[in-house]
């Protein structure tokens, strides 16, 4: 470790001289764990952080250092908001680094930030080790006592995640008094919880019922399924394969997918499938018609549901309206008819005409042709 010496010596003095976040980064790399491949445990590794601090105090405490929303077992795949927070009196610059490893030393999961500025993902890059966004640590020196991120779990089969911390508390006054606070917390991966990868397929029309499949691991034979919050019908095909049933008429957009087994944490997946709504579907039935022997131009138009207002305009061939009026779609087809009268219940003269048909999900003109006999 004596090779790191000058250099740990020399960043150290930036912390507290230079407005920039390379000097404080110095505690980051000053214990080896951050800087291996393989990560060593803080608690038997702290030689390097002594020297590079020179006199500074090595305080290995559960008492001072916490780490708030961290839970005893993490759902993989999960996503947990963690609060760095150290308990101390801080008269200068302070700074803090964070990583999660596996049973084996290596980094595990993916790191988010909450505050960009001050903090900052970092990692081995160029390295060629795969772990290009490792650990997180701040970014700028400041005088915070806590600091918040996301860590998003990896998937299944990882076992416990112990979480490593280090903060540096300067005294204000010279480097020589800075104090350095170490200590780590495991959390195990809940073996219970169903996991989600994916869903197929992923986008769905909102005019027609669809069945989904979806896969993951550890479904239970009662396993239930939420779409956006609410219950579907789900068939248990094995431990890693479900399928649900999406009812047509939900709204287009983005939805998410909750898995959950029975007395054991659920897991969900944003945006796990798109609502699209589907081009209006029409049928004209008759769009020749004489007013005067009490025809009427027929469409029969395909709604997302029951209930839904069809909105119909009658216009002339340059767009100037004629007659407006709306229809309440009493099943999935609906006749909407236009007798070619205008507003006062005039026929109009012989010609082509326009009867827009408006959904809400969709827009569509019918060209309609009024003729009399001669």
């Amino acid at each position: 470790m004596k090779k790191n010496l000058g250099r740990g010596a020399f960043l150290l003095a930036a912390l507290f001289c230079l407005p920039v976040w390379q000097g404080l980064h110095a505690f980051s790399e000053g214990g080896e764990y951050f800087r291996n491949p393989v990560p060593r445990n803080v608690a038997s590794n702290n030689s390097c952080a002594v020297a590079c601090h020179f006199s500074g105090t090595i305080q290995k405490s559960s008492t001072n250092l916490f780490l708030d929303g961290l839970p005893a077992t993490y759902v993989p795949g999960a996503t947990y908001s963690l609060t760095l927070r150290v308990r101390a009196t801080v008269a200068g610059r302070t700074g803090f680094s964070l990583t999660a490893n596996s049973a084996t030393n290596s980094m595990i999961g993916a790191w988010s930030l909450v505050d960009p500025v001050n903090t900052g993902v970092r990692g081995h890059s160029g390295k060629g080790d795969g772990l290009e966004a490792a650990y997180v640590s701040h970014t700028t020196y400041t005088n915070f006592t806590n600091w918040t991120v996301k860590w998003t779990a990896p998937p299944a089969g990882q076992g416990t995640a112990t979480f490593y911390a280090s903060t540096v508390l300067g005294n204000g006054i010279n480097i020589s008094g800075a104090s350095v606070y170490e200590t780590n917390w495991a959390s195990a991966e809940d073996l219970t919880a169903p996991t989600l990868r994916s869903v197929t397929p992923n986008t769905l029309s909102n005019q027609v019922t669809s069945v989904i499949s979806i896969i993951g691991s550890r479904f239970a034979s009662n396993a239930s399924v939420l779409f956006g919050g609410t219950a579907v019908a789900t068939t248990w095909v094995n431990a890693t394969n479900l399928t649900a049933v999406i009812p047509f008429g939900y709204a287009p957009g983005a939805y998410s997918l909750t898995v959950t087994n029975p007395a054991s944490t659920s897991v969900t997946l944003d945006g796990a499938l798109t609502n699209v709504a589907a081009p209006i579907g029409m049928q004209v039935v008759k769009s020749t018609i004489n007013p005067d022997a009490g025809e009427s131009c027929q469409v029969l138009v395909h709604v997302a549901r029951s209930g839904a207002v069809i909105k119909a305009s009658a216009l002339t061939l340059l767009g100037q309206p004629v007659r407006a009026f709306s229809v309440t779609a009493a099943g999935l087809w609906q006749t909407v008819a236009w007798n070619g009268a205008n507003d006062n219940g005039v026929a109009v003269p012989d010609g082509v005409y326009f009867l827009r048909l408006q959904t809400p999900d969709a827009d569509r003109l019918v060209r309609v042709y009024v003729v009399r006999p001669r």
